[in-house]
Order: C-alpha cells, then structure tokens, then sequence
C-alpha cells in the first residue's frame, strides 16, 4: 500500500497465499498506482504488469473459489498489519472481502507472543537473512 489512509492510499502488490499446514501456493497481482507513487517508491517492476482494481478483484477471488470452493465468508485473512489490509480490501477489493470471515489473524501478535514466551524458538526461527525487496509473496515460491 502507499499508506495506511484508506480514504487516500491504494493497494499496490496484493498476495494470496492459502496454507493447510504447508504452503499451496502463493498467487500475486500488481494493482494499479498513480505514476508518481509508482515511479518514486516502486522502481522494482515494469509499468506494464500494472492491472485495475476490478480486474485483480475478480482474479483473487477465482483463486480463492478454485483453492477454497463453497468457503464464501469462512476464508481467514492473516498477515502484518491485517486491520489496515481488511479496511483496504472492503473498500478496494469487495469480491475477495466478500470471501473473508470476519475474524483476522495478525501474525505481529503472534510473533511478539512467541517472543515473550519462548524467546529462544524465535532466535532459531529467525531467517539467515533478509529479502532485498519488499514484495507481497515474500520468499515463497510461486
């Protein structure tokens, strides 16, 4: 996103990735951007792979029926920073919004748990290192 305002920033990058137990697959759309912002903060892919809302729209939710068929409403969305991502998909992504349950899993939560309680495990799962850009689908393989 360009910023947490919903009423003035758009969506970028989004990704979906759904899990049981182990990653399925991680699908990844470019939304569209004002030249500016695009040109200033994201020189890390083309002009062309740029889409329109409507059509990301209707592309994630086609994956999410294909992986998630009759789960209408019961799709959990988890990540960092999860509230500010609903807010940006009720408002920009309606069809993939439709497809949420209302409960969100905010992985920050998760993390700062972990790290309180078994400080350690957290050390051990810590990466070698990080990735050079930040993209929607991280280090999954896609």
């Amino acid at each position: 996103m360009t910023g947490l305002d919903v009423a003035v920033d758009q969506i970028i990058e989004i990704a979906c990735i759904i899990t049981d137990k182990v990653t399925v697959q991680c699908s990844q759309a470019i939304c569209r951007s004002s030249t500016t912002e695009f040109s200033s903060s994201f020189m890390w892919t083309s002009r062309s792979s740029i889409a329109w809302d409507p059509e990301v729209d209707q592309r994630i939710r086609q994956y999410l029926e294909h992986h998630l068929p009759g789960c209408e409403g019961k799709a959990t969305l988890a990540g960092n920073s999860v509230y500010a991502d609903k807010m940006f998909l009720d408002k920009d992504l309606p069809l993939v919004a439709k497809y949420l349950h209302y409960r969100l899993v905010d992985v920050s939560s998760i993390k700062e748990l972990a790290r309180r309680w078994e400080p350690e495990l957290v050390e051990l799962a810590k990466p070698a290192s990080k990735p050079s850009k930040h993209r929607s689908c991280g280090s999954f393989n896609h």
